[in-house]
């Protein structure tokens, strides 16, 4: 298998990871972090399941776009896939560390002498943070990935497409509480970004990315 072909691989199936996920995520319809945490305590099983395939599908996009964008540094514009390369391995130890802490809360939660509210809670809102920063980071990745690529002369509709799931990404991250619009935002921007990363991993699959 090609460098390439394995690069589009990892952009189709991460975002799929996670996406199938969403269904049976422990705390989708908590509006609190407190009820966050009982979500999670009432099925560590399914919480560590879900957290890792999850956690694994992020992983692999973000190393589907830093292949990418390697592969896209030399020739035109090359200055922008260099940046956008950077700010994705800026994301990848984020990525772990947010996994880590859920682990880290699960075990909380079941250790009767590090149950502490206080502590438990501290841990899930540290690994929101860590995972704001990875959306920060991968959006802006994507958006400059979007110019290179259209630099590049790669389709005008897929290129946008990818700038705007990066926009959203950006500004996905900046959005704070507990609200039906910011996870009505949050879930549209997670369905636009799976969709058109998927749709760049095609591309990619069936196209040479590197003239």
């Amino acid at each position: 298998m090609t460098l390439q072909r394995f690069t589009a691989l990892l952009l189709i199936i991460g975002p799929i990871l996670p996406f199938l996920m969403f269904p049976i995520w422990p705390s989708s319809d908590a509006e609190s972090t407190a009820e966050s945490v009982k979500a999670i305590g009432d099925n560590t099983t399914l919480s560590t399941i879900v957290f890792t395939v999850a956690h694994l599908g992020f992983a692999g996009f973000v190393t589907g776009y830093f292949l990418l964008t390697k592969q896209l540094q030399n020739g035109v514009a090359g200055g922008a896939a260099t940046v956008a390369n950077a700010m994705l391995i800026l994301s990848a130890p984020l990525i772990v560390l947010q996994f880590g802490l859920r682990l880290a809360t699960i075990s909380s939660i079941s250790d009767p002498q590090i149950s502490e509210p206080i502590i438990v809670e501290t841990l899930l809102v540290v690994s929101g943070t860590a995972g704001d920063a990875t959306g920060l980071f991968a959006g802006i990745a994507m958006v400059l990935g979007a110019y290179v690529l259209r630099q590049r002369n790669v389709n005008a509709v897929l290129t946008t497409v990818l700038a705007i799931a990066g926009i959203g990404f950006i500004v996905d991250t900046f959005l704070s509480g507990n609200s039906d619009l910011v996870d009505t935002i949050g879930f549209v921007t997670w369905i636009w970004f799976s969709l058109s990363t998927i749709a760049v991993g095609v591309f990619a699959y069936r196209n040479k990315l590197t003239i």
